[in-house]
């Protein structure tokens, strides 16, 4: 039986991404794609340093050997088990069986990643994160055929695969923030405590001393966070319809604040 695996490597320039994850941000685009590109990672600046060395020739050939030993190699001669088939000439995949030690391990370190799964984080950050419950296994799965295809005899999948894959999955949380974090840090906070709105009407109210005095739209944008007319006039609008504040004369533009209706 013809078993068919894609495996894609993409090198994606910055602003590609974060156009593709300001759309991804609403729910009707989020079409998950980028949540399942699990080796995600978003490479330091160093500065450029010209390198004319001799390749490893031994490192090399090490690292050939090992690709075409487990090209060949037939995993249940070196401990993985066999299912059983449900009928005849079913096609059954060999699997390896954590250690003893191993997944106690995973067992602790999927009990954690869990706790973050129902964290306050952005939704789109969880749901990147929800994939490391099968990509710490796997990397530590490959961890292991590595090792014994460079000669580490061990029919069970060590401690110490599970610890290196359980490392590459922190790695990977960090670059996943940093590259989420190009849209993410403008657009999103994790916890807010005041809406525009809100903090437009606690600002409003300090500036006013007494009911109904107005405050002019020159003096807001001079003095506000919100200084420009495409910021400012949606939010006037909003608080003038819910009742907050109410317009004076269209020649002044005035609006005054009905502390009445205003709770802080």
């Amino acid at each position: 039986m013809l078993k068919i695996y894609v495996f894609l490597f993409w090198v994606p320039l910055p602003d590609k991404i974060a156009s593709y994850l300001t759309k991804a941000l609403t729910k009707l685009d989020n079409d998950g794609l980028l949540q399942r590109f699990q080796l995600l990672v978003y490479p330091d600046k160093k500065t450029w340093i010209h390198v004319d060395d001799y390749p490893d020739s031994s490192a090399k050939e090490r690292i050939v050997n090992i690709c075409k030993l487990i090209d060949e190699m037939r995993f249940t001669d070196y401990g993985a088990f066999e299912t059983e088939p449900l009928y005849e000439d079913q096609f059954t995949i060999s699997y390896f069986r954590f250690s003893k030690d191993a997944q106690s391990y995973f067992q602790d370190w999927i009990k954690t990643l869990q706790v973050k799964l129902e964290s306050k984080d952005h939704p789109i950050l969880l749901q990147h994160f929800s994939k490391f419950r099968s990509l710490m296994p796997s990397l530590a799965l490959i961890f292991h055929i590595i090792e014994i295809a460079d000669g580490k005899r061990e029919k069970l999948v060590s401690l110490e695969s599970v610890q290196y894959a359980a490392a590459w999955c922190d790695y990977l949380e960090s670059h996943a923030r940093r590259i989420y974090g190009m849209v993410l840090e403008s657009s999103y906070e994790a916890f807010p405590r005041l809406s525009k709105a809100d903090e437009f009407l606690v600002w409003m109210k300090k500036q006013s001393s007494s009911l109904d005095q107005p405050l002019k739209r020159r003096f807001i944008m001079r003095y506000s966070k919100f200084r420009s007319s495409k910021e400012l006039d949606p939010l006037l609008s909003d608080l003038i319809q819910m009742g907050y504040i109410k317009e004076g004369k269209q020649q002044t533009l005035k609006f005054i604040l009905l502390l009445n209706q205003v709770h802080t």
